[in-house]
């Protein structure tokens, strides 16, 4: 059985030669690259530019990719203009003992906690808990893409672009979408 490049969480070093070649297609972007994927305003548009084929070629040569799912993926990096190093995805968690491999843990999660509040006691969330659960309940792809694209225009386009890559890519599981929602308001109730 093939296995696609985000479910190999007991795999560690796949997991990081996977991170590595998004990061360099993501540090290889061209001026002009970046910004015929920022006219991408939706998934099919992102899906048949040239910089969204090279990243699918270098992923697919492999593994197995949801190829909605990383045109998300590809369009959302676009956006980001900056790396803020905060946050960084955790290790892939080892299997357990029955062969299974957890979701990420909620290190991996921060980007739900950076939309509930910078920390200032009794602040408005950056991102209402209105949107925040609208976001949640989004499962086509194109929505959730719209809807992570206003989170990275949000944070000022400043952001981990792991953080986003792994939110996106693993938006379909509901146990990713259970411990987003988590860390949010865990996040929310210690504001």
């Amino acid at each position: 059985m093939e296995k696609t490049w985000m479910t190999l969480w007991g795999e560690k070093k796949a997991v990081r030669d996977a991170r590595k070649v998004i990061m360099d297609w993501w540090n290889g972007l061209s001026k002009g690259e970046m910004a015929e994927l920022r006219r991408s305003h939706s998934i099919p548009e992102v899906a048949i530019t040239q910089p969204y084929a090279r990243l699918y070629h270098a992923l697919s040569n492999r593994w197995r990719v949801n190829e909605d799912f990383l045109a998300m993926v590809a369009g959302l990096l676009a956006q980001i203009r900056k790396d803020n190093g905060d946050s960084a995805p955790s290790e892939p968690p080892e299997q357990d003992k029955r062969g299974e491999v957890e979701i990420p843990t909620k290190k991996t999660l921060s980007l739900a906690s950076m939309l509930a509040g910078s920390g200032e006691i009794g602040g408005r969330p950056p991102y209402s808990e209105l949107r925040f659960r609208r976001l949640l309940q989004r499962q086509e792809p194109e929505a959730v893409f719209l809807d992570l694209l206003r989170v990275v225009r949000l944070l000022k386009r400043h952001v981990n672009p792991m953080l986003i890559a792994e939110t996106a890519y693993h938006w379909g599981f509901h146990e990713y979408r259970r411990r987003f929602a988590l860390a949010y308001y865990e996040n929310l109730l210690a504001n």
